[in-house]
């Protein structure tokens, strides 16, 4: 997935993604990749997930280009691991499979910034059938809307779950808050 976000630089002038990217994706606007950081250059170092344990990617920036604070805008392409993909071809007449969204809850509703993010809504559909292919409306003058139109199936579950929706709450330092009880979690 390609995502563009901005990280603040902390200590060691180091950013640090809470996530796997891939090798050789990321991109910082004026600077150049490399094995170690210098002037002009940052360099990247890349966790992979293991067993109970999630991937990150460690960011080091060299003193001439950024101080400790300062924001910095990277784009990457993020690895999303033990993802479910539905891939639907000209002979298929309807794909089937499961379907997982994500949304971001900011606690001020005109305000979109990361530093307003809260927490994260994921809903997740155990079975679903796309209906109809995605398409694209493509007019120069107005902004790109993708649509993709499902219906959702009788997943036939022992427990008769359709579906759930999670809220995953975030603290001030964007770390998510652990709860030992759902009821615990503050939907407001």
């Amino acid at each position: 997935m390609l995502e563009s976000k901005r990280f603040e630089v902390k200590e060691g002038l180091k950013i640090t993604l809470p996530y796997e990217v891939q090798a050789n994706s990321v991109s910082i606007r004026g600077l150049e990749e490399a094995t170690t950081a210098a002037e002009g250059k940052f360099a990247v170092a890349i966790t992979a997930a293991a067993a109970n344990t999630d991937g990150k990617t460690e960011i080091t920036l060299n003193a001439a280009d950024a101080t400790v604070g300062d924001e910095i805008r990277v784009s990457y392409h993020r690895r999303v691991v033990d993802a479910h993909r539905v891939i639907v071809r000209n002979t298929s007449t309807t794909a089937k499979g499961a379907l997982a969204m994500h949304f971001p809850v900011y606690s001020d509703g005109g305000s979109c910034e990361d530093a307003n993010l809260k927490g994260w809504l994921h809903i997740y559909y155990y079975r679903v059938r796309v209906t109809q292919t995605p398409g694209i409306n493509a007019s120069y003058k107005s902004a790109q809307t993708f649509g993709l139109t499902f219906s959702v199936i009788d997943p036939q579950r022992a427990d008769g779950r359709t579906y759930e929706w999670s809220y995953e709450p975030l603290d001030a330092d964007g770390n998510i808050v652990v709860k030992s009880d759902a009821s615990e979690v503050d939907w407001g």
